[in-house]
């Protein structure tokens, strides 16, 4: 599996206040991407 399928960057444009439009990065991580980093947080604590 590549990486790149681990890690989808998804976009929201989202309304704020005064009726502008803000665009709103985030990341959604495959169920292998959260084992991994939960993985490597158990091994350096």
């Amino acid at each position: 599996m590549e990486n790149k399928s681990r890690f989808e960057e998804i976009k929201q444009i989202n309304e704020i206040g005064s009726g502008a439009k803000r665009d709103i990065g985030d990341i959604h991580l495959s169920r292998y991407a959260c084992y991994l980093g939960s993985a490597e947080k158990r091994l350096t604590t």
